[in-house]
């Protein structure tokens, strides 16, 4: 298995607006190779219904779950497992991908008159082909891929992807005290009790995670019991 690998690369212009307050604006982006993927490799490989009448579909499920799927439809034949003395697999491969892109924009004030701030939006995407190895990423994404034999099936949106985020700090100067607005006169132990305090505060918002729907079980006769089905009207969905 090769080594992960992550190529990362940003381009930000910084005007100045005023003496104190500067604009960032910013690109960023990442392109990762060789990350780990679990998949089941005891899976016959899907077909393309040519039939206008229609296809049966199931694989190795029982004829009595076996369902008809239309002509151009992307299924698993009924058939066993190209080994059938042994059950679905948890394998590893290094075959993963992921990529990241995402537009900054940061508003930064210096401190003058006691204020300043940072404030910064970014809007971005991150997709790969499986977010998790072992156990759901997020609670909301099959920890395995779907088909070994078109890895892209599962290409999407990333479990932990955040198209929007928001986040601002800032820190202001109370103006009590020797020498401020309020109590400038004071001095000694009236100095050293109204003076020097600061108001700082945090604020963060940020959009949901995607989701995957999946109905609860596998019914598209791959084998694997460790994939549920996406719901989608074909027997092999197109992932997240």
């Amino acid at each position: 298995m090769f080594t992960p690998t992550i190529q990362m690369w940003t381009f930000t212009v910084e005007p100045r607006l005023t003496r104190d307050l500067m604009l960032q604006v910013g690109y960023a982006g990442s392109q990762s190779y060789h990350t780990n993927l679990t998949l089941d490799t005891n899976v016959a490989p899907p077909q393309v219904c040519q039939n206008p009448q229609g296809c049966i579909s199931g694989g190795v499920l029982p004829a009595s779950q076996r369902g008809l799927v239309p002509q151009g439809a992307t299924y698993m034949a009924p058939g066993a497992r190209p080994n059938p003395y042994v059950n679905y697999t948890v394998s590893w491969f290094d075959g993963g991908t992921s990529s990241y892109h995402a537009l900054n924009v940061s508003l930064m004030k210096r401190a003058t008159h006691g204020f300043a701030f940072k404030a910064n939006y970014s809007y971005s995407k991150v997709m790969d082909l499986n977010s998790a190895i072992l156990a759901p990423s997020g609670e909301n994404e099959p920890a395995t891929l779907f088909s070994p034999y078109n890895l892209s099936l599962n290409r999407g949106v990333a479990a932990y992807s955040l198209h929007h985020q928001f986040n601002a700090n800032f820190s202001y100067q109370l103006p009590f005290g020797n020498g401020q607005r309020f109590g400038s006169g004071a001095s000694g132990w009236m100095n050293q009790l109204i003076g020097g305090w600061q108001w700082n505060g945090i604020v963060t918002a940020q959009g949901g995670f995607p989701m995957t729907p999946v109905i609860g079980f596998n019914n598209s006769g791959t084998g694997d019991q460790a994939t549920p089905t996406y719901p989608t009207g074909i027997r092999i969905s197109t992932g997240k």
